[in-house]
Order: C-alpha cells, then structure tokens, then sequence
C-alpha cells in the first residue's frame, strides 16, 4: 500500500493521473507527509482536484505533518517564483518539501502561477478557516533545534501572513515585480479580508523570522502583531505596494500596542522618518491619504503614547518636519470637509 500511496503522490504532484485513480483512494486519503486531495488541490490552484477532494470526503482543515492545512498550501504556491539553475532548484525543493511535504515544480512545468480566486472561494465556503495558524511541530532540518517547544504549540503564520511575506519575497524582491502580480495580490488580500481575516492578531512568532528581507527586530517582544510586524521592513517604495491593503484595511484596529506600547502608526512613522530618502513623497502622501480615509483611523490615535512617553508623530523628527506638516495638514483637510459634509446636511434638513 505504501509503494501505491507513493506512486499517487507523484502522479499527483506532476498533475498526470488518470482519472480511475480517485475511485480506488479510500475515505480522506493522506500521502506519507498526511496531505490530502485538498492539500494537492491547493498546489496546483486546481478546483478538478478540489471537486474530487469533495468526493473523497477530504477534511478542510487537514493538517500534514509539518503543520500545513491546504489553506496555507494555497497560499505557499500562489506566487510564481523565479527561475533557479538545476543546483538552485535541487536546493529550494528540498526546503519546499520541509515546508508544505509537496515538492515545488519549476516555474515552467506549473499549470498555475497566479492564483485561483474562485479555488479560494470554495475552498472557504467548504469549511477552510482564513485566521487558521500553521502549527510547526519541533522537528529538525530548517528550522532547527527547540522550535515550537512551548505549550501553545508555537503557533506560526495565517494565511494573510503567508499572503504577505510571500509577495514580499517573490514579486517585490524577484524578477517577477509586475503590474498583473500586484493586482493578483491586492484582490487575494481583499478576498481574505472579506472572510475575516484578521491581521490584528498576536501571533507567537512569525513563520518567517530567518527570512533575510523580512527578519523581526522586536526579539525582545513576547508577542508579534500581524499588522505591527510588516510595517518595521519598509526599506523602498516598492515595499510600501505590500503594505498599503494592510493600512488601508477597514479592519485595521489603530489603537492596539505591543509590550512596548508601540502602535501600528508608531513604527510606520518612525520607518517613514528613517527610510524617507527611498520613497517618493507622492507615495508617501497618499499613504497618508488612505489611512486618514479609513473608517477606523481618528485622532484619538495620535495620542497614544508608547513606553517612551512618545506619540507617533513624534517619531518623525525635527528634519523631517515636511512630513509631519504634511499629515497634520491633511487630517485638518480631512476635519474640515467633514464638517461642511454636516453643515450641508443640516442645511438639507432645515428646508425640508
């Protein structure tokens, strides 16, 4: 049965099976990692697979033995990645297989390099949870010795989270930055948001804290915002395309603080203050705009003071004064069509 099991899953990872296969799986079939017909489904962006995952009665929230539900596969394979040399890609497979138990094929050989909205879609109206922690069981390899030691099972990454880190790293930061990715990124990260997915959550520690581009600064911290730990690795203006669905989201709790009291507008400030001479002002305005713009933002938000006893806008200095100006320039714009919105609609009323 194990040499059966093991020529379904290759059959299933090349995406060449012929059709009678499914009728002989049993209930829920696992392959030796423990993913299922969902799990491969979401490899592939594949919704032929996903209907027969239904048939095989597969479980959603399956997790495999490294900790993956087909939720996070889906989003793990979403991106394209770069094309690597034969060394390069016997390297990264062998860290695929770590990660999701499902060997990455080369970029030329995938029937789907963007993802499938309408996959996502039934895969959320069939029971798959957005807000679903990947659970990392202590195993060697990759992530080393001692990880996800603790009680709680070191909960590591949503699939919002994996969203973000994986655009990050695979568009922003490869050859593949184009005008089609970032708007496959923008409408994935609004499905997501649509079914709730919730980037105000404390979270452990990131799945992705080796990562070079995107490591946590904030060791020290006990537990990591979603939202507070994208926003400490703007470097450029590219990065700022990352994290502008986050700041703009109508989700987005402004007055939440770390252990240090920092809020998310406390480290985007003080990002903007340091990495201002990379980023277009334009950009860097209509930044403002959004976050002035969304429903959950007022003032209240300014005057949260961390454990410095500092407000953010404090954290944008003397130097760059134009910004700061620049903000509270807006927010007055912003007070002041908002009271002639009411004075006009006082005036309405009155006629009436």
């Amino acid at each position: 049965m194990k040499l059966v099991d093991e020529i379904v899953s290759l059959m299933l990872r090349k995406y060449t099976f012929p059709e009678f296969i499914f009728k002989k799986l049993p209930e829920n079939w696992t392959d030796k990692i423990g993913n299922n017909l969902f799990h491969y489904a979401a490899f592939h962006h594949d919704i032929h697979l996903f209907e027969k995952a239904l048939e095989n009665k597969a479980d959603i929230m399956q997790l495999n033995k490294n900790g993956f539900m087909p939720i996070h596969t889906y989003m793990e394979c979403g991106f394209p990645e770069k094309k690597l040399t034969p060394e390069e890609k016997k390297e990264k497979n062998k860290k695929k297989k770590d990660l999701t138990g499902l060997y990455s094929l080369p970029v030329e050989d995938k029937r789907i390099i963007d993802f499938n909205l309408e996959l996502l879609d039934l895969m959320v109206k069939n029971g798959a949870n957005v807000n679903a922690f990947i659970q990392s069981p202590k195993r060697e390899g990759q992530w080393g010795e001692g990880v996800a030691t603790n009680s709680r099972k070191n909960i590591r990454g949503s699939a919002i989270e994996l969203l973000i880190c994986l655009f990050w790293d695979n568009v922003l930061h490869s050859t593949f930055n184009n005008e089609q990715q970032i708007e496959h990124y923008n409408q994935v990260y609004n499905k997501l948001a649509e079914y709730g997915a919730n980037i105000n959550l404390i979270v452990e520690k990131s799945i992705w804290d080796e990562n070079e581009i995107i490591r946590d600064a904030m060791q020290e911290i006990n537990g990591v915002i979603v939202s507070h730990y994208f926003i400490k690795y703007i470097s450029n203006e590219k990065d700022l395309i990352a994290i502008k669905p986050l700041l703009f989201d109508k989700s987005l709790n402004f007055g939440l603080v770390d252990d240090n009291g920092n809020s998310v507008l406390h480290y985007l400030f003080a990002r903007l203050n340091e990495r201002e001479r990379h980023i277009n002002q334009e950009k860097i305005i209509e930044l403002f705009l959004g976050i002035i713009d969304n429903p959950n933002f007022n003032e209240t938000h300014l005057k949260i003071k961390n454990g410095f006893r500092l407000e953010p806008l404090m954290n944008l200095k003397k130097e760059k004064n134009d910004l700061r100006q620049e903000f509270e320039k807006l927010m007055l714009k912003k007070k002041l069509s908002s009271s002639l919105s009411i004075k006009n609609d006082k005036k309405k009323i009155n006629k009436i």
